[in-house]
């Protein structure tokens, strides 16, 4: 089945759903293949004759074969190929069991914060926009599940976020990126 339901909740998918962008996996804006009678899905997005899924296979081990094998005759029926970004690593020797390439990218982003450090210049810009963001007074909080959950924060970051959009003049950038959601996503962090 190719769906695009709105039944897949974090609260469903929780006990398989172990991935560090699996916000990004539930986004509204992508697709879900399923199959009748198996738990889990696999996020994707149809772009030409590509299906772009994230982060893999979201279901138990003992039903991720069969989920892959439907996937990819189903895109195969489509006429598309298949590109998985975000694959963990326990994932991987089934996807190349189906012949898949790998290929390991953004690995900067995934970093050890013990013993980190913004020192030397491979950091300086980095280093540089964070001391013009602290100088414009901006200021960075987090929105837990602990902290108020109301319309009216949700309202004021979408607000926030469209200003700043029109100030660049583009639309957003809707891919692998994650939503600000609403105040009742209570599993999610902003």
């Amino acid at each position: 089945d190719l769906t695009n339901t709105t039944t897949i909740t974090p609260q469903i998918v929780a006990p398989y759903l172990d991935h560090p962008s699996g916000f990004v996996a539930l986004s509204p804006r992508n697709q879900r293949f399923t199959l009748a009678n198996l738990p889990g899905f696999i996020a994707y997005r149809q772009h030409g004759r590509h299906w772009i899924a994230f982060g893999g296979i979201h279901a138990p081990p003992e039903v991720q074969s069969q989920l892959l094998d439907a996937f990819l005759v189903a895109a195969q029926q489509q006429h598309c190929r298949v590109l998985v970004v975000q694959l963990r690593q326990a994932q991987v020797p089934l996807f190349v069991t189906r012949g898949a390439t790998i290929n390991q990218f953004g690995t900067n982003f995934c970093l050890t914060l013990a013993g980190y450090s913004f020192a030397g210049t491979q950091k300086m810009q980095l280093r540089n926009k964070i001391k013009r963001a602290r100088q414009a007074g901006l200021r960075v909080e987090e929105l837990g599940p602990e902290g108020p959950r109301d319309l009216a924060i949700f309202q004021e970051l979408s607000n926030i976020s469209q200003h700043w959009l029109a100030a660049k003049g583009k639309p957003e950038l809707d891919f692998m990126i994650g939503e600000i959601g609403s105040p009742n996503d209570t599993l999610r962090r902003i």
